[in-house]
């Protein structure tokens, strides 16, 4: 919650910025464009032409993604040289200068195998370790996260040992809603990765405070005696039978057309799990 609350305080701050007032009928103005030269006064002064073209231009909208277009252009050092006129220039915003559309130039980076600029950025400043990317409507990934989606695994050690917090909840390997709840074993796509993840002792199971109450929704449903396919029948379940849910994995898995977690519920006295694609439960909105 702590990750959260950072986070809508710095978007808080981005009204300080002046801005366009919304209209859906305003014209999208060009982005300004990108200095010539790629050394820090140029980015210092891009900046301020972009602040004032919010003063300018106010009944139009200012498109403006600062870091996606040079880290494509293979512009490193101007890359490098935004991040530090932006660390500079508006330390309270945390590079948020458009709160609607945010690139993590750590994540575009690595992505791009960029690495040696991936280091100096993170050695310019740590925090962009914690600051997820962002769109309209959506939180979307931090560093680490982007690691983990790709299975890799010597880059998230990399993340974590520069000061990446195990604990974000900013996890998703797209834009795409992945369902709740979530953390970094939702992303994994490997065994060896979730081995990794176990052993940082990040949480395999989401366990509720209070049992909500579920019931199954289909007939001859296997109770089973750990979260797989694998796990020893304990009881079968009829529809309409109902039980406390007390959990969740985190971990997806695909089993025929469904994609989703298991379930541990207390029935009839009995604790076992249930896939998801059988569990009706307002709590997880589960159906």
């Amino acid at each position: 919650m702590r990750n959260c609350a950072s986070l809508v305080a710095v978007i808080l701050l981005v009204s300080l910025l002046p801005r366009p007032a919304a209209s859906q009928d305003a014209p999208s103005a060009p982005p300004i464009p990108y200095p010539t030269k790629d050394d820090y006064q140029s980015y210092v002064k891009y900046i301020e032409d972009l602040r004032a073209s919010f003063r300018d231009r106010p009944s139009e909208t200012v498109a403006w993604e600062p870091f996606d277009g040079l880290v494509r252009a293979g512009r490193d050092e101007g890359v490098y040289q935004l991040a530090k006129a932006l660390h500079d220039t508006m330390p309270e915003l945390k590079y948020l200068v458009v709160e609607s559309d945010f690139r993590n130039p750590v994540i575009l980076a690595y992505e791009a195998g960029r690495f040696d600029l991936v280091k100096r950025l993170i050695s310019l400043d740590k925090g962009l370790l914690g600051y997820p990317e962002t769109t309209m409507n959506s939180y979307g990934r931090v560093p680490l996260a982007a690691a983990v989606a790709r299975g890799d695994i010597a880059w998230a050690q990399a993340f974590i040992d520069a000061g990446a917090s195990l604990d974000t909840q900013y996890v998703r390997a797209s834009m795409d809603e992945v369902g709740y709840p979530d953390n970094l074993y939702t992303i994994s796509p490997s065994k060896a990765m979730d081995d990794f993840l176990a052993g940082k002792q990040v949480k395999p199971l989401y366990v509720l405070e209070d049992p909500a109450s579920g019931n199954c929704n289909d007939d001859n449903v296997r109770l089973r005696s750990s979260p797989s396919t694998q796990g020893a029948v304990i009881a079968k379940l009829m529809r309409g039978d109902r039980f406390e849910v007390l959990a969740s994995t985190y971990k997806r898995e695909t089993i025929g057309d469904f994609n989703g977690c298991w379930v541990e519920v207390s029935y009839k006295g009995q604790k076992g799990w249930i896939f998801q694609q059988f569990v009706k439960c307002n709590f997880f909105d589960l159906e």
